[in-house]
């Protein structure tokens, strides 16, 4: 008759695995350690993947109004912080050079959707509306519009939280002629 191969791992009386460090450990100090690692993975767990902050907030957006300003459900109006897109026609003169464009691209980036707002250092502008960096669909929106040319880069203190970002995407954009770095005389 053939001789059984021993298995390296055979299940004692127990149910545990004869492994030589769990086989010496009480029972014991065994479901000790087992619910220690279950409250350190909860923990671990709460700190890499964290739910949204408290100051985010989520809104729907109902229209943009230009380049730089959207409205939201229960009509509150959002200013993009960082960045300065054409105007639509609001001066005497009638639209800036690159105001439609700007305005259709914040719509198509925007209208319809549920965004992220980030507030900074300043809550509202000196026309009321709310100051906020603007998130849709994971897209930064401040970001992508200074990036394609639709809004140049323009800092107000204290809302300096990514000036620098919103900068060097401006002049990105100018360097390569995108948007309104190519269709309005400067």
């Amino acid at each position: 008759m053939a001789r059984r191969r021993s298995s390296s791992v055979t299940r004692p009386r127990s149910g545990f695995p004869d492994l030589p460090l769990l086989a010496s450990l009480p029972r014991s100090l065994l479901l000790m350690l087992v619910l220690l690692g279950s409250a350190v993975g909860l923990w671990w767990g709460r700190l890499s993947a964290p739910s949204k902050p408290p100051h985010w907030r989520s809104a729907e957006v109902l229209r943009a109004i230009d380049g730089d300003t959207i409205e939201i459900e229960g009509g509150e109006r959002i200013r993009y912080i960082g960045i300065d897109a054409p105007e639509t026609g609001a001066e005497p003169e009638g639209p800036d050079c690159f105001a439609a464009e700007a305005a259709r691209k914040n719509q198509e980036l925007v209208a319809g959707k549920t965004v992220e707002l980030l507030p900074d250092a300043e809550d509202r502008d000196q026309h009321g509306r709310l100051l906020r960096y603007v998130f849709a669909d994971g897209v930064f929106v401040n970001a992508e519009l200074a990036r394609l040319g639709y809004a140049e880069a323009r800092s107000f203190a204290p809302n300096l939280r990514f000036q620098q970002l919103f900068t060097q995407l401006a002049h990105r954009a100018r360097l390569d002629g995108l948007g309104l770095w190519s269709a309005c005389p400067s």
